[in-house]
């Protein structure tokens, strides 16, 4: 189990698991510090369906991520509780997928289980398994160290193991798909582009009462949720009705300027008449598109993709909601299939995986929500 492991060792689970052993093998036979004792050790700080996680499991586990991680050793102690926070929602984490992965048939089996354990590095004498060593010394140390017996640790690492590859089973990409994908990483663009933020535009304009009351009338009809008070709803009607008359301003502004913009009018001199930003962006491929232009619709990155030196004006304008933009492509670097073919099957792992994650994330989402966690507080 553990040779498929590493075969397929890209992937977030199996780096897990195999770097916690690398960690476990170092401290095994570099250190014989053992984990300090806690106050208070079968304390419950949570429980998930009922099955509790204690302080020294807890514990245990900050121990592993700072052996694992030099970023997490030396906190801050105003990170100190983010990262317990972190770890403790990590177990949680593991817990629920251990349940769920169990219900649909992934549990893993006691023979799978002992050809892992034979495989332990920190337990092999003469390249064979000393089960003597294992059991006398290696397996005690490891309990007292992470709060967790080996086995039981190995068991659950192997089980999410087994999770992820069979949401990996489910996904296959076509050769078109991997193509695409590659084209939307590799294909750069560069762009000149005017600007027209609402806020800023909109920053001299003072809403009447009687449109702010209005405003907030209208979301209390509107609503049954709870409201907030209503001096914290005034405040977002100024902010809702400045942001409307912004957007007002600024698509008058472009629609003014974008005959200047396809043509060969004096751009500059409206952009500095108006107050208005314009600038290029940073080199960006599809994905980055969202930050040059934040907010930006799908359809809209889509137009900016199919500008080209032979018709580089984009001849209609953007809106995101926040901003109107008028672009221009300045350049356009295609993405080069040489590099492609020798990279293809690294391609292809690289598509599955981020769909697997997709679809992964969904459904555990999905199981976390449906799951009975407690948290408590106090400890």
């Amino acid at each position: 189990m553990l040779t498929i492991l590493r075969k397929h060792a890209s992937t977030w689970i199996t780096k897990a698991i195999l770097g916690l052993i690398a960690v476990v093998f170092i401290f095994f036979f570099g250190s014989g510090t053992l984990r300090k004792s806690q106050n208070h050790p079968s304390a419950v700080v949570a429980k998930v369906n009922g099955e509790p996680i204690t302080v020294a499991y807890l514990q245990g586990q900050i121990l592993e991520k700072q052996e694992s991680n030099e970023m997490y050793k030396n906190l801050p102690e105003s990170f100190e509780q983010k990262f317990r926070s972190m770890v403790l929602n990590g177990i949680i984490n593991e817990k629920i997928l251990v349940t769920e992965a169990e219900k649909i048939g992934l549990a893993v089996s006691n023979a799978e289980l002992a050809d892992a354990i034979q495989k332990t590095p920190q337990a092999q004498k003469d390249g064979k398994f000393d089960s003597v060593f294992y059991q006398s010394r290696f397996r005690p140390w490891f309990a007292n160290r992470y709060a967790i017996d080996y086995e039981e640790w190995l068991k659950n690492a192997l089980t999410k193991a087994k999770l992820f590859q069979y949401f990996s089973n489910m996904v296959v990409v076509s050769d078109n798909e991997v193509k695409s994908h590659f084209a939307s990483e590799n294909t750069r663009f560069k762009f000149k582009k005017v600007s027209l933020q609402f806020m800023p535009l909109a920053e001299k304009n003072i809403p009447d009462e009687k449109e702010i009351q209005a405003w907030i009338d209208q979301k209390k009809s509107s609503t049954k949720e709870t409201l907030p008070p209503d001096d914290i709803l005034k405040q977002e009607a100024v902010q809702e009705l400045n942001k409307k008359t912004g957007h007002a301003k600024a698509d008058s502004l472009a629609q003014e300027m974008l005959p200047l913009w396809k043509g060969s009018g004096n751009v500059a001199s409206f952009v500095k008449k108006n107050e208005l930003l314009e600038d290029e962006t940073d080199s960006v491929n599809l994905n980055e598109m969202q930050i040059a232009f934040p907010g930006i619709r799908p359809d809209d990155i889509q137009k900016l993709a199919g500008l080209s030196p032979e018709k580089p004006i984009l001849d209609s304008i953007i809106d995101t909601g926040d901003a109107i933009y008028l672009v221009k492509l300045v350049e356009k670097k295609q993405a080069d299939w040489t590099e492609f073919e020798t990279k293809k099957q690294e391609e292809i792992q690289k598509l599955k995986e981020e769909r697997v994650a997709s679809i992964f994330d969904q459904w555990f989402e999905e199981k976390k929500k449906s799951a009975k966690i407690k948290i408590v507080e106090s400890t």
